[in-house]
Formats: structure tokens, C-alpha cells, sequence
């Protein structure tokens, strides 16, 4: 009964979460590899964060894929064309292009940020494909658009960046989008607990004793 009422709780439909600002709203990403979790920024780039929104509100993610990834570096997907099993790996990463201006910013690609994929010569070709790195990226900021980040679920993008992929990076066997939901953000645990709620003595037994730690 508890798991039903989290659950109704948090899972708004497209109406009530088109209510909320995008600040206090997450994207939950299912895939076959597991679930996570990201926040948007807004106020770095809205235009991508409300295309974002909007398309993941429309099922647009349901079925594509992650089909680019470099270990424990970046993963890249969000292209329709891979909604088709058998689309050839020649346009794999082509789709959803030149849809969304350009919003260079000043948000540093650091672990566990999304930005928007665009080729970088050519203006506005941002759409609906989108990458999250994995470790810092200097040379990418200021040439991407972030507007996201990763709250939870890191270990899941980890594990996507190391399937099975060529020399260039293309999955052998593209990691599927199962869904992309638009939710309520989490609150951030402890958020309003008093310092005297804190204070817990945690009490952990081995085989070789206990051990007492006083937080």
C-alpha cells in the first residue's frame, strides 16, 4: 500500500506537471541496463530544457536508444531513427537534428552532466539527441548546450558506457530508452531534518566485533 501511494504520488500526468516549474522537475529514464534520473537548468537553457520536456511528455523517447558510448566518458542517444531495430548504423546518430537554437552557457561539462548533441560547425543543429558525460570534459564547454544533470542513477550510465560498441564508439547492441517520464523532483534527503535528528550512533557487527560510529 505504501510502494502504490509513492508511487501515485509521484508520477504526475502530463497536465499536472506542465503546472510545476521545470526547476522542480526531474526526467526518469528507464532502460534495459536500469534507471536514472536527471534535473534540468533552466535558467542555462530553457529553450532545450521545455523541448526536452515536451517531446519526453509526447512518448518521443519511448523505443530509441543509447547507441554511442566511451567508457566511463560519455554516452550519447535520444535519435528516433533508432526506434527502428533494423535502421543501418550508417545514420545512427542523424536523427532529430536542427530543431532547437543553439544555448551555449556556462555550465561546465563535469560527471553526470546532459547536453544537447549538435555538430559544432553548424549553428542551431541541436534537436533531440543528448549525451551525459562521465568525467570532466573541459573542451566540450562552450561548444555544448547543457541543461541537465544526473541525480541519481549514475551507476547505470556507467554501465551503458561499456557495452559492447567499435572503434568508433557505436554500440554493437544500441541500450534501448524503455521510457522517459517527466516527475516531481526528489527531495533532497535530510533537507529539513534538525541537527539533533542527525545524531545517530550506527552500530555495524563483524566477524571480527563491533564497531560503533557516532554521526
Amino acid at each position: 500500500l505504501l510502494a502504490f501511494l509513492f508511487l501515485s504520488a509521484a508520477a504526475l500526468s502530463p497536465q499536472e506537471s506542465a503546472q510545476i516549474p521545470a526547476t522542480e522537475l526531474e526526467a526518469v529514464v528507464t532502460t534495459d541496463a536500469g534507471s536514472f534520473r536527471f534535473e534540468f537548468a533552466p535558467g542555462k537553457a530553457p529553450k532545450h530544457v521545455e523541448y526536452f520536456i515536451a517531446l519526453a511528455r509526447q512518448g518521443y523517447y519511448d523505443g530509441s536508444a543509447f547507441h554511442w558510448a566511451k567508457p566511463h566518458t560519455a554516452i550519447q542517444g535520444g535519435d528516433p531513427y533508432l526506434k527502428d531495430p533494423a535502421s543501418p548504423r550508417s545514420i545512427w546518430g542523424t536523427g532529430g537534428m536542427n530543431l532547437v537554437p543553439t544555448e551555449l552557457n556556462n555550465m561546465k561539462h563535469r560527471r553526470g552532466v546532459v547536453s544537447s548533441f549538435r555538430t559544432v560547425s553548424k549553428p542551431d543543429s541541436d534537436g533531440s539527441q543528448f549525451f551525459i558525460v562521465l568525467s570532466p570534459q573541459p573542451g566540450m564547454d562552450g561548444k555544448y548546450s547543457a541543461f541537465g544533470s544526473v541525480t541519481e542513477g549514475l551507476e547505470t550510465v556507467e554501465k551503458i558506457s561499456t557495452m559492447p560498441a567499435n572503434e568508433k564508439g557505436f554500440a554493437e547492441k544500441p541500450v534501448r530508452i524503455v521510457s522517459i517520464r517527466i516527475e516531481k523532483r526528489k527531495p533532497a534527503p535530510f533537507l529539513d531534518a534538525r541537527p539533533s535528528e542527525l545524531r545517530k550512533t550506527v552500530t555495524m557487527k563483524t566477524t571480527l566485533g563491533t564497531i560503533k560510529i557516532r554521526m
